[in-house]
């Protein structure tokens, strides 16, 4: 099944993660579970550089809409994506504008924390059942108490943020996701999401997928379930980790070929000097037919060579491929 993946429309999603890292910088499990892989970012580098010009206050009303415990406006994503609100700055800030305040209540209390079976419920249990902190709580009851106010702050904060901080970044931000994306096989590119989707949303394989990758989310990433889509924001380098665990997997399948008794013995005596296949049949006491598709495995992944002399063909090792994946073990548990 391929999978379609979006990634030159969306850019206000990436802004929208852009304003929730930057508010949390330093903060969360997963940042410091990855901390060594990204420590040189250019994304982290820049993301850490604008919390770090943040005043006190323009801090503490950045928390106050993107704190990590409660993902209020972070909950809004679904509605912008079905809005086609994530084009630009001045989509967003209209679909915050026009947005019903009842629907913008909804929104924000169903985050991605609100469990199916509590969705029914009037809008102040809901939040008193949330698993967050009581200051993010009683900053939800503010807010489905004061929506409007609420629209005008979350708007003068985005307009503001996007201003100062993001804008000049943006064309380049559109770059890096473009290229990024675009190194990947297609194969394992679906593969990969395929299987975040089954592990983090609801999606089945009917309803729509939409897979947004963002430069700001880093190997970070953010999902939502709707009843006609599900959705994904994906850190770009989170698709280059993903790369990564398939490099693994494919060593582990090079070990398992040049592990299996038979093949091991065959390259033990390639390695003392070439030999056609008759003789390979007679040193190991094997069978012609187990000798061919043993060398047909063997050389399809590079491990043997064959040369034609006369009316016979020799198989010698490969030894710089065997090096290699040797050198691939070495990285993998010794360095």
């Amino acid at each position: 099944m391929e999978v379609k993946c979006e990634f030159d429309k969306h850019l206000m999603a990436d802004f929208i993660a852009f304003a929730f890292r930057v508010a949390n910088v330093g903060e969360g499990e997963e940042e410091e579970k990855y901390k060594a892989l990204i420590r040189e970012s250019e994304g982290e580098k820049w993301i850490e550089s604008v919390h770090h010009k943040l005043s006190t206050d323009e801090l503490k009303e950045l928390q106050v809409f993107f704190q990590k415990d409660s993902h209020i406006a972070i909950s809004i994503m679904p509605y912008w994506y079905s809005q086609g609100s994530l084009s630009s700055i001045e989509a967003l800030l209209d679909s915050i504008r026009a947005v019903d305040e009842t629907e913008l209540v909804e929104w924000m209390v169903n985050t991605s924390f609100v469990d199916d079976s509590v969705k029914q419920l009037p809008v102040e249990k809901r939040i008193k059942s949330l698993p967050i902190p009581e200051e993010e709580k009683w900053k939800l009851i503010y807010f489905i108490q004061h929506p409007n106010e609420i629209k005008d702050r979350l708007c003068q904060l985005l307009q503001r943020l996007y201003d100062q901080h993001y804008a000049n970044f943006e064309s380049l931000v559109s770059t890096k996701i473009k290229e990024k994306v675009e190194q990947f096989n297609n194969q394992k590119y679906n593969e990969f999401i395929k299987e975040m989707a089954a592990q983090y949303t609801n999606w089945d394989g009917n309803k729509k997928l939409v897979v947004i990758p963002s430069y700001s989310m880093s190997v970070g990433f953010i999902s939502f379930d709707e009843a006609d889509f599900s959705l994904l924001v994906v850190g770009i380098e989170r698709f280059g980790l993903s790369q990564k665990m398939r490099d693994e997997k494919e060593v582990l399948e090079l070990l398992k070929i040049l592990t299996d008794e038979r093949r091991f013995n065959m390259l033990r005596l390639l390695k003392q000097r070439a030999h056609y296949g008759f003789e390979i049949a007679q040193q190991l006491s094997v069978s012609n037919s187990t000798v061919s598709h043993h060398l047909a495995i063997l050389l399809n992944h590079g491990f043997v060579q064959s040369k034609r002399d006369e009316n016979k063909v020799y198989y010698a090792i490969n030894q710089d491929e065997v090096k290699s994946v040797i050198k691939e073990l070495e990285e993998l548990f010794l360095t």
